[in-house]
C-alpha cells in the first residue's frame, strides 16, 4: 500500500517515490526515548547501504509536533550524540498513523 508524508522542506512524498529500494519506515516522536535510541541504530544501517539500495524515512507521527521541533531535535541530537541524522525526515499527514498504528497519538 502507498502512503504519503510531508518532508521537512514542505514537499509531499509517497512510498512509490522510492520504488526499487528497500524503505525503512521509522515512526517516531521527539519525546520518545526508545525512538531516540533507535536513531543510533538507524544511522549504522544508513551508513552501510547505498542510497541506490536503501532509504530511511523517519516520520514524526505526533500531530502536536511541528517541522521546527523536528529540525531542532535533529540539531540537538547531533550536538549531544555527535551523530548527524541525515536521512529523510517528515511529518505524518495522517495516512501513516491511520494505516499502521492501532492507537495513533491524539
Amino acid at each position: 500500500d502507498n502512503f504519503t508524508f510531508t518532508a521537512l522542506d514542505g514537499s509531499v512524498k509517497s512510498l512509490k517515490d522510492y520504488r526499487g529500494k528497500v524503505v525503512i519506515l521509522d515512526m517516531w516522536a521527539t519525546w520518545c526515548g526508545p525512538c531516540q535510541l533507535m536513531m543510533m541504530e538507524l544511522k549504522k544501517v544508513y551508513e552501510n547501504y547505498s542510497r541506490e539500495d536503501l532509504e530511511i524515512v523517519s516520520v514524526d507521527i505526533d500531530s502536536r509536533e511541528t517541522v521546527q521541533l523536528v529540525q531542532d531535535f535533529r540539531g540537538w541530537f547531533s550536538q549531544n550524540y555527535g551523530v548527524e541524522l541525515d536521512w529523510i525526515f517528515g511529518m505524518d499527514n495522517g495516512s501513516i498513523s491511520e494505516k499502521y498504528m492501532n492507537d495513533p497519538f491524539p
